[in-house]
Order: C-alpha cells, then sequence, then structure tokens
C-alpha cells in the first residue's frame, strides 16, 4: 500500500473542510451510516435542509430554490467519486469503506451553532 501523508500523489482528499459539497458529504454520510442502510434523495434533502436551517451562515451558495437538493448532489459526486457510496435511482447505499466515518462533533465560527458530541 502506498502512503502520501503530504499529499502530493493525490487528487483529492476526504474528508475535508476545504469546500461546502466536502463537508456536507461528511455530515450526509454520517447519517446514512447511523441508518445503516440506504437512504432517499429526498431523505438526505430533508437533512440537507435541517443543516442549512441550523447553519444560516454556512452554504450561502445553497440558499436559492432547491438549495437541499443541490447540496445533496454536489455531496453525493464527492461521496461516489470517493467510493463511499452507490447511487441506484432514488437510493443511496453506502458502501463498505463508508462505515469509517463517524462525525463526533461540528464546529462552527458562530458559537450558537455548535452542536454537542453524540
Amino acid at each position: 500500500m502506498l502512503v502520501d501523508p503530504d499529499g502530493l500523489a493525490t487528487d483529492g482528499k476526504f474528508p475535508d473542510d476545504t469546500g461546502t459539497a466536502k463537508v456536507a458529504a461528511l455530515l450526509l454520510l454520517d447519517a446514512i451510516n447511523a441508518t445503516g442502510s440506504a437512504m432517499t434523495r429526498e431523505q438526505l434533502s430533508l437533512r440537507a435542509a435541517r443543516l442549512l436551517d441550523r447553519n444560516p451562515r454556512w452554504a450561502k451558495a445553497y440558499r436559492g430554490a432547491d438549495g437541499a437538493g443541490a447540496l445533496v448532489s454536489d455531496a453525493l459526486d464527492v461521496l461516489t467519486n470517493f467510493g463511499l457510496v452507490r447511487v441506484d435511482g432514488t437510493l443511496v447505499h453506502p458502501r463498505p469503506a463508508a462505515a469509517r466515518y463517524a462525525v463526533g462533533a461540528t464546529r462552527s465560527s458562530d458559537p450558537s451553532n455548535e452542536e454537542a458530541p453524540r
């Protein structure tokens, strides 16, 4: 196995906080993992809408009509590119590698938006 700790030979990294879609991907992957089975795009859109509501300063590009749906689409692109989910129609299935990721707590630059660890 090749290890690249400096990221010299790696095109992308997950998880990281370099983009809204990657942050959303991690948060939505955590939700998928919590269910232990497939989720629908609609269920993920509801989760994304709650994330947007709870964090009004975050993801400003996704605040328009169907912003939650667009956020889910972008997050699923990230997750499929990293081989963490498989999308089959409207169902999103976690792949075995998805089990490596869990969110303990979230941080925000706005202290009123921070969540307690689970």
